[in-house]
């Protein structure tokens, strides 16, 4: 497999490593016209896997022709030296696995937490693209921090579509070696049933609850743990102080094991979140024009008060 010390990769001129996973490594590269890239490589034992290699191949093909401004799209992919991988454009923004690994300073919380406006505002973005991909008869399979990348302006897009596949699809728990993405996982993905856009909701709502909450509803060290809770445990309620009373509600839904019992679509689920914050919306709005006018009297008094003593 390809190191930092070999710089030539077929068309593509490798700077630096941008991530890895159990199955393959991400490099910041350039590409033949000097564009910067993100290449994806997969280990070649990983290739050689003809389940995985066939699965691979078939949904770079299908991402190649996805254009959204929410999802980061595929522009190249094939097989270098016994290694598959594909290329995306180089986005400069970290992950929101990256934001949310910078530990929080209390010893019970795993990870950082998010304010809900701003978690909200992240899985709103992410369910535009997910939507869109559903419109496609196309599941992303592999929702999860990592993939969440933050562009231009902090929008949040979708990325790596390396285990999507089309509605109704049987994904096999090999498809996602990483423990990280069987910490999001639907049930029905884990145990080789169908999974339609509603596993993409359940995958969507635990990287909500983990933002929020600053740990994942079902994590550890073993992974046969993390499986065996997906499959048979609920979701801990999720108790978080300053939360609007309805938005565990809806997230809670949306972490059903039955996808029956879920929303019937990501559509429908970013709506229940916008309709279930509107009113601590409108307050926060409303306490930020009350501090913004006591802020500009305030300044008129001190203007006031200054030209006064200068007389």
């Amino acid at each position: 497999m390809p190191t930092q010390s070999v710089k030539a990769f077929g068309p593509y001129r490798l700077h630096s490593v941008i991530g890895r996973t159990r199955t393959a490594t991400v490099y910041k590269a350039l590409d033949e016209h000097r564009r910067q890239v993100a290449v994806k490589i997969l280990f070649k034992d990983t290739a050689a896997n003809p389940e995985y290699r066939r699965r691979f191949l078939q949904t770079a093909q299908m991402a190649a022709g996805i254009r959204h401004p929410g999802i980061v799209p595929v522009v190249d992919y094939g097989e270098l030296g016994g290694h598959l991988y594909l290329a995306m454009p180089f986005v400069r923004g970290q992950s929101l696995e990256r934001t949310l690994s910078k530990r929080s300073r209390l010893p019970w919380r795993q990870r950082s937490r998010l304010p809900w406006p701003r978690a909200v505002m992240i899985v709103s973005h992410v369910a535009g693209a997910l939507a869109y991909l559903h419109e496609q008869n196309i599941v992303h399979g592999d929702v999860k921090p990592s993939n969440i990348m933050f562009g231009a302006g902090g929008r949040a897009l979708l990325t790596d579509l390396g285990i999507a596949g089309a509605r109704g699809t049987r994904f096999s728990t090999s498809s996602a070696f990483a423990l990280g993405s069987a910490a999001y996982m639907p049930p029905e993905q884990i145990v080789g049933r169908p999974v339609d856009g509603r596993g993409d909701q359940y995958a969507l709502a635990t990287v909500l609850y983990e933002m929020l909450a600053g740990w994942r509803p079902f994590g550890g060290d073993d992974i046969a743990v993390v499986l065996r809770q997906q499959v048979g445990e609920a979701a801990p309620p999720l108790v978080v102080r300053g939360l609007p009373p309805a938005l565990p509600l809806v997230i809670m839904r949306a972490l059903a094991k039955r996808p029956d019992d879920r929303f019937d679509s990501v559509d429908e689920f970013a709506q229940a979140l916008w309709h279930s914050t509107s009113d601590a919306r409108k307050l926060n709005q409303a306490v930020v024009m009350v501090a913004g006018v006591s802020l500009a009297l305030l300044l008129v008094s001190l203007v006031v008060a200054w030209s006064m003593w200068v007389k």
